[in-house]
């Protein structure tokens, strides 16, 4: 199976953030041996003791080889610490993700990516300070980064889109999973 699936399966696993994986990684060298470790092992490096029956549950449960068939069959990517693609800029954040899941590609230039999020209720005002920003820094070869919700999300997109055909959007319900259902049409442009 791929390496990639024991982290799609990760990330399933309840109480197990950025500091926890470092730590199974320390322990057991990658996740497909910890995806295979008696349930002790984990009771062996701190991990909290409820943790490990979460953990073993997750493994009765999960079918990665059908998991990861679903999310290719989306175009979407999984991208861990271990990917080299893995954004730079993101590496210097303590807890960083340990697991991305991407739609797209990630571009060298979005190491220079600047967000812009902002209220959901625009007024005329509201959206002039979100647009004109947007659009200095997409003509300047800025990647505009947002959130793809309504407001100053959708507007700092929108004009990213117009004027260099490029931004990111991080979205914290998956990229799945477009919610707000209105946003479906932009995420499109986003990423065809």
């Amino acid at each position: 199976m791929d390496p990639k699936a024991y982290w799609v399966g990760s990330n399933y696993f309840k109480g197990i953030g950025a500091f926890r994986t470092r730590v199974i990684l320390d322990h057991f060298g990658d996740l497909e041996t910890a995806w295979h470790a008696p349930i002790d092992g984990f009771a062996e490096i701190g991990i909290p003791p409820k943790t490990p029956e979460n953990i073993q549950q997750t493994r009765n449960q999960l079918n990665l080889e059908k998991i990861c068939a679903n999310l290719a069959t989306k175009g979407i990517e999984l991208i861990s610490w271990e990917n080299e693609i893995y954004p730079r800029r993101l590496k210097e954040v303590d807890q960083l993700p340990p697991v991305m899941f991407v739609r797209g590609e990630i571009k060298v230039e979005d190491d220079w990516a600047v967000a812009i999020v902002g209220t959901r209720r625009m007024t005329v005002y509201r959206r002039q300070v979100t647009e004109d920003p947007a659009i200095f820094l997409a003509t300047n070869g800025v990647t505009v980064v947002s959130g793809l919700d309504q407001g100053a999300d959708f507007t700092a997109h929108s004009f990213a889109l117009k004027n260099c055909e490029h931004t990111v959007a991080v979205l914290g319900c998956g990229v799945d999973q477009i919610y707000p259902p209105e946003k479906r049409k932009l995420n499109e442009e986003i990423c065809p």
